[in-house]
């Protein structure tokens, strides 16, 4: 019975061959994951920024449209409760008003955590309080203070992070599979040449 001899040095060559390309699929490997990862992080971070200014706007542009609702109402303590009251039901998002700076004092609908920040914009982990200032008819200065829900936030934020977690993955198996089918089409070129 006669049987394939390999002589020993074409032994140690393949296993050379095969540690290194090993070898060389794991640096890979791990320079595209720390790539990868990167662009993903710095990808997410900027769309988060984008994605809280887009909100603040919409918020603000929501502030402002209440704020129009008061333009030529004398402010008394009822006419001011009637309109917050119809402004948190029409609003979307909202989830309370405040209205201070009235002789008659503060005027709440709704939920409005209290903000100990004298910022005009306050980001709390589950709502946006924004402070808006109005001018009475009466020359006085009052504050609308609103209170936006995250929801819509989180929901922009969640389905990107979706999306883009998904273009990640199939690239990476794409890239995976195109580097699997060079390297096995290199091996077996090399094995044919040593042969």
């Amino acid at each position: 019975m006669s049987g394939i001899r390999f002589s020993r040095n074409f032994v140690l060559a393949a296993l050379l061959g095969v540690s290194a390309t090993i070898v060389v699929l794991l640096m890979f490997y791990g320079q595209y994951r720390l790539l990868a990862d990167g662009v993903l992080n710095d990808s997410m971070i900027q769309h988060e920024a984008f994605l809280r200014e887009s909100f603040e706007r919409r918020a603000r542009s929501r502030m402002h449209a209440i704020a129009d609702r008061f333009d030529g109402v004398t402010l008394d303590q009822q006419r001011a409760t009637q309109i917050l009251e119809q402004a948190v039901v029409r609003t979307e998002g909202i989830s309370g008003l405040q209205l201070t700076g009235l002789p008659a004092g503060p005027i709440e609908v709704g939920e409005v955590p209290d903000a100990d920040s004298e910022s005009s914009v306050i980001w709390n982990p589950d709502r946006l309080v924004m402070r808006y200032p109005l001018r009475t008819d009466d020359g006085a200065q009052a504050v609308l203070t609103g209170s936006f829900r995250l929801d819509e936030y989180r929901a922009e934020a969640e389905a990107f992070e979706v999306k883009l977690t998904a273009e990640e993955g199939a690239r990476t198996r794409t890239s995976y599979l195109s580097i699997l089918v060079g390297t096995i089409a290199t091996v077996l070129a090399c094995g044919i040449v040593v042969w």
